[in-house]
């Protein structure tokens, strides 16, 4: 589900406040009941941060899954340069569980793979919001590639090829 935003938050670069400052506005717009449920939005960018589409992946209860696929396809199909991942925590508490984390770690790794970097991932409720990227988390999980796909150790020629020295 798509939601329409003003031209002037489309054309602002985005950043941790930005996104909390959108997405607040966007969350405090549903109807109450329906502000009880998670949601999970993307925002996909530009290469110079400015928002391309804001897009309702998944809204429910906290078991839902959110396939990858759900993930990049919009953002794939407007050709972003990147997306940012944004999670309500209804409940008001901002702290990444473990699944968020691994959701994260995982989705960092595809995005990797797919030529289109995560640039942070937030969970906001109404009051507050974490940004894994402020924190430095976003970096550690790209730092430590739990969940490697981009093939990096494979992409290198071998010694032997790299030294003109091919197999006889």
């Amino acid at each position: 589900m798509k939601r329409k935003l003003a031209a002037s938050k489309k054309t602002k670069a985005i950043d941790p406040v930005g996104v909390y400052a959108i997405m607040r506005d966007v969350l405090l717009s549903e109807r109450r009941a329906d502000r009880v449920q998670e949601h999970f939005w993307i925002l996909s960018l530009d290469e110079n941060n400015k928002l391309l589409l804001l897009e309702l992946v998944s809204f429910g209860p906290a078991a839902k899954p959110v396939e990858p696929s759900d993930v990049f396809s919009f953002a794939l199909q407007k050709k972003a340069a990147k997306i940012i991942m944004v999670l309500t925590h209804p409940g008001g508490n901002v702290t990444p569980t473990f699944p968020d984390k691994e959701f994260t770690e995982r989705i960092v790794a595809i995005g990797e793979f797919v030529r289109m970097p995560v640039a942070d991932h937030l969970i906001i409720s109404e009051n507050s919001y974490y940004s894994f990227a402020d924190s430095g988390v976003l970096q550690q999980i790209k730092d430590e590639k739990r969940y490697d796909l981009t093939f990096s150790k494979y992409d290198k020629p071998k010694p032997e090829i790299e030294k003109g020295k091919g197999k006889k």
